[in-house]
């Protein structure tokens, strides 16, 4: 009982984000007295890859936090790991294992957002295709994601049918004995152009045009705050009809299908016009509007790379 009292309070520690300042203090007092691992215990395999990408394998034992999606070592994170970062020993103390292998951490981080799904998750995972992963490789999803409409949508809509993918379990880490790691330019033509193919397949067909469509995640007042302020700069937008798509509230079909056929998009220069590429159209105009929080250096390399008409509105 004593253990599993234990267990739980070390696995509230790392399950949730917020704690990680404390996680680090506890860790920072322990750490000299942790055992240090000997790196020849982290035996990776490089795999063949198109150029400009990694792929490697590694084979140990790792214990992959389900709060971040980062994987660890007897409690530390692997110095050259595609997730390393400070010591967080509380994810070896006293925790509950799920195991699986071989696997693949699909999306690892501590933000979720709606860019985050568009230029990183989607990317990742179309680009297993091009690295001719194998099919039964198991993607795990952290918890923040994993609980977002547009993942969610996605996932129940067969987005990412035949591939296995598995959502990460509250108050245990899921523990491996190989796991494959990936990186590379995620905003290359191929993997865009697997991206709008599969979602065509799975949304379409799509509308020759439709309405503008204002772009901005947040909620109603968010978007109804970015207007006003930019109303006077962009009249011929606003004062036209046009709809309002929020990505992280509404329908991902809805929102896929509005973008396939809308001629002009505004959206704030904080992500969202990184969903763009789920339904590319060469013609269209986009008005980035320029907000506090912005811009997003992922999204705005992927909107680049688009190659659609761009506005930025100051």
């Amino acid at each position: 009982m004593i253990r599993q009292a234990f267990r739980t309070l070390a696995v509230l520690f790392f399950a949730h984000r917020d704690l990680q300042p404390l996680r680090n203090a506890i860790s920072r007092i322990v750490s000299p007295v942790w055992p240090a691992y000997a790196p020849e215990s982290l035996a990776s395999q490089p795999l063949s890859a198109p150029a400009d990408w990694r792929w490697r394998r590694v084979d140990a034992a790792l214990d992959i936090n389900p709060g971040s999606g980062e994987a660890f070592f007897e409690g530390r994170r692997p110095q050259g790991a595609a997730a390393s970062g400070p010591v967080d020993l509380l994810c070896h103390a006293f925790v509950r294992r799920t195991r699986r292998e071989p696997s693949l951490v699909l999306y690892c981080g501590a933000q979720a957002s709606a860019a985050d799904f568009a230029c990183v998750l989607l990317p990742r995972f179309f680009a297993l295709d091009e690295l001719g992963a194998p099919q039964d490789l198991l993607l795990l999803m952290q918890l923040e994601m994993g609980a977002k409409r547009y993942f969610q949508d996605a996932l129940i809509d067969q987005v990412f049918h035949p591939r296995p993918i598995e959502l990460m379990r509250k108050r245990r880490v899921v523990h491996v004995e190989t796991l494959h790691e990936i990186a590379g330019p995620l905003a290359s033509p191929a993997i865009l152009s697997r991206i709008a193919s599969r979602m065509a397949a799975v949304y379409g067909p799509f509308e020759p045009e439709g309405a503008p469509v204002f772009l901005c995640e947040g909620g109603a007042a968010r978007a109804q705050a970015i207007a006003d302020a930019y109303r006077d700069k962009l009249p011929a937008f606003f004062a036209a009809p046009h709809t309002v798509v929020d990505p992280g509230r509404t329908p991902l079909r809805r929102v896929v299908r509005a973008l396939a056929s809308a001629p002009v998009v505004a959206a704030p220069n904080t992500g969202e016009a990184a969903f763009l590429a789920l339904a590319p159209r060469p013609s269209r105009v986009l008005h980035e509007l320029a907000v506090s929080g912005g811009p997003h250096p992922l999204a705005a390399e992927l909107v680049d790379a688009l190659a659609e008409e761009r506005r930025v509105l100051l």
